[in-house]
């Protein structure tokens, strides 16, 4: 949080985790009776109320401002708008770079959304277990961010970092299957579809032994054509495939071509243009 520009640290676990809980619903109330339940973990003392009232008024005092935290409807609501809340500012970026994409604005979209992850420095609410559901949210976000941007990237042609930072975090995250996906994607595209083959089945493995079941029909599918690909190139030596994969994108009006390429059934492909799947 900030005070007259300046940034403000709250070091008493108690504030800390007092002001974690009304950030994560930032300008709306949250009910004393859950505030309580989050600072104490769910055993309260007798003087809990009292207590709430004395961290409130303290938290006020450190912020500088009385009506930073407000109290109506029998809960407490703290002030705050995206340029104090990394969090609020993170989700307007997100949207704006959602709408740009939707508009055809690829450079404009990448830029919003690597803006946005930019703002992460670790783990969001940190340490904080009373707003650990929020925590998740932010984190599942930021990963459904990541592969967004890495779709309009890979549509820019811009494969090669894409791959680095894809491989790192399917080493954090193994079992999201469109990071996989699109590892696969971006390989083939760098002319190392033996790399991209070898990422399906380093998954079926993994997922075999681990989870007890296949990949899923998105992988299934690249890894299908793939290797179609693969064999049409062998059956006419000298000549390119019928239809590369940019070549699909570049023709494709959805912007997410992961899910367009999975509209098409096994005979009718990016090579054979001929119709959606029905099945």
């Amino acid at each position: 949080m900030l005070r007259a520009g300046e940034r403000v640290e709250v070091a008493a676990s108690m504030w800390c985790r007092l002001l974690a809980v009304l950030l994560s619903e930032a300008n709306r109330p949250v009910p004393v009776d859950s505030l309580i339940d989050a600072l104490w973990s769910g055993k309260p003392p007798r003087s809990a109320r009292k207590g709430l009232q004395v961290y409130v008024h303290r938290l006020r005092h450190t912020l500088g401002s009385a009506d930073r935290i407000g109290y109506g409807g029998n809960g407490y609501s703290i002030r705050a708008d995206k340029s104090e809340l990394d969090a609020m500012r993170f989700t307007d970026l997100v949207e704006r770079a959602r709408a740009a994409q939707r508009r055809g604005d690829l450079a404009g979209a990448s830029g919003l959304y690597r803006t946005g992850l930019d703002l992460w420095r670790g783990p969001a609410y940190a340490d904080i277990p009373s707003v650990v559901t929020e925590a998740h949210r932010l984190e599942e976000l930021r990963l459904q961010v990541w592969e967004d941007c890495f779709d309009v990237e890979l549509m820019l042609g811009r494969r090669d970092g894409v791959i680095a930072e894809l491989t790192m975090l399917i080493a954090e995250h193994p079992f999201r299957e469109r990071l996989r996906a699109q590892l696969m994607a971006a390989l083939y595209q760098s002319e190392r579809q033996a790399e991209a083959l070898k990422v399906f089945q380093d998954t079926r493995t993994l997922f075999a032994e681990e989870l007890g079941i296949a990949p899923g029909a998105r992988l299934h599918t690249l890894d299908l054509w793939i290797r179609r690909q693969a064999a049409s190139a062998r059956a006419r030596p000298g000549l390119p495939p019928p239809s590369s994969l940019l070549d699909f994108m570049g023709r494709a009006e959805d912007l997410d071509w992961l899910s367009l390429l999975l509209r098409y059934s096994d005979g009718a492909g990016p090579a054979n243009m001929g119709g959606p799947a029905t099945g």
